[in-house]
Order: structure tokens, then C-alpha cells, then sequence
């Protein structure tokens, strides 16, 4: 890490590098001031699907890092910007309900979605809602998007299910396959360096 003309950027995690558990992790706020002092650039990734990316910012602003909305992508910026693109207009939301304000331009459909999102319920996820979804693809064709598809997480200081387990169930069920929107999604990763323009310089 000490040759940062090297490096034409880092894109961090937040969960487990900068905090976890809700604990600022000891020496990650001097990291990222060391790393703005080289003039690297740098971005902040996140597969938080609990919380608007407002509270995401608050949260990192209250444990003193000096960061910008504009440098923060979560999978919910993703699935805004794959809807437009696709024309996907009517959505079903099965995610935690602080989400649906990212969502405002946006119809809410529980009835003949043009797309599901999952998120992480956590232990709201149950048969019932399972079973919807799997309803809502079978008979209006609809598209089911995966805020991310990770295994496991660490909650209350133990490893737990996360999201992937339940996304798995439904494409099983289905026969499809969800369009995944959170890291380490190769086609979001090569999208975000283009966006974020992290070319050498010359």
C-alpha cells in the first residue's frame, strides 16, 4: 500500500473493512484519510440492503469519515438504474420497508409486477412470501432481481443466513435465474469502473 502511484483507485468495502457490527473498526478512519492524502481515488461499495444509502452516509458520517453520497454504490443505486434502462416500471418490493422511498419514481405492484426485488428481510422471510414471489413470476412472467446473493453474514456477533439462501429457493422454483445487483457481481464491478472512470494516469 505505500507506492499509491500505482493504484488508480480502491473500491472498499464497507461492512467488515470500515465497520462491523455497527463498531467503527480501530484504524480505518486514519486508513482512508491516508489514502485521500496520496490522492488516490476511492469509492465505497456496499451490499447493505436494510437501509437507504442517506442512513448509509449517516451512519459513516457519525464515525467521523470524511465521505460523500456520490462516492458510495449499493446494489439499490444498481436496481434504479437497471429498471430505467429496461423499462421496468412496476415493481414489487420484498425488502425492508426503509427502502421504499429510494423507490418513489417507481410503481409499487403486489399484483402483475414487471420485476420483484429481494432484499435481506431478515427473519421476516417466511413460506408465505416465498411463495408469493414464486406466484408472481409463474403467472405475469416477471423479472426477479436480487439486491445481492450473499451466503452468509454476521449478525449479533454470529455468522447467519443472508440473502442468497432465499434468491437460490426462488430460482430453483422457478427455473430462472435473478438478475443479481451487489458486489461480486463481475458485470456491476466493470460497470462502476467505467462509470467512476478508473483509468491510469498517465
Amino acid at each position: 500500500m505505500q507506492n499509491f502511484s500505482r493504484i488508480s483507485g480502491l473500491l472498499i468495502d464497507l461492512e467488515g473493512v470500515l465497520y462491523s457490527d455497527n463498531k467503527l473498526i480501530k484504524g480505518a478512519v486514519e486508513a482512508i484519510n491516508t489514502i485521500r492524502k496520496n490522492n488516490s481515488k476511492i469509492r465505497f461499495l456496499t451490499n447493505t440492503t436494510t437501509a437507504p444509502v442517506k442512513q448509509i452516509l449517516e451512519k459513516l458520517k457519525n464515525f467521523n469519515f470524511d465521505i460523500i453520497k456520490e462516492e458510495i454504490f449499493s446494489p439499490i443505486i444498481a436496481t434504479k438504474k437497471y429498471l430505467t434502462k429496461n423499462n421496468l416500471k412496476k415493481i414489487c418490493l420484498i425488502t425492508d420497508p426503509s427502502l421504499v422511498e429510494e423507490f418513489d419514481s417507481f410503481e409499487i405492484n403486489q399484483k402483475n409486477p414487471d420485476a420483484i426485488i429481494l432484499g435481506d428481510i431478515y427473519k421476516n422471510f417466511n413460506w408465505v412470501i416465498l411463495d408469493n414471489a414464486f406466484k408472481l413470476i409463474n403467472e405475469n412472467n416477471c423479472r426477479l432481481i436480487a439486491l445481492h446473493k450473499n451466503k452468509y453474514c454476521k449478525r449479533d456477533g454470529r455468522i447467519s443466513l443472508d440473502l442468497g439462501p432465499f434468491v437460490d429457493a426462488i430460482e430453483y422454483a422457478c427455473g430462472i435465474k435473478a438478475e443479481v445487483m451487489g458486489k461480486p457481481e463481475k458485470k456491476i464491478l466493470i460497470w462502476l469502473l467505467k462509470i467512476w472512470e478508473f483509468q491510469k494516469t498517465k
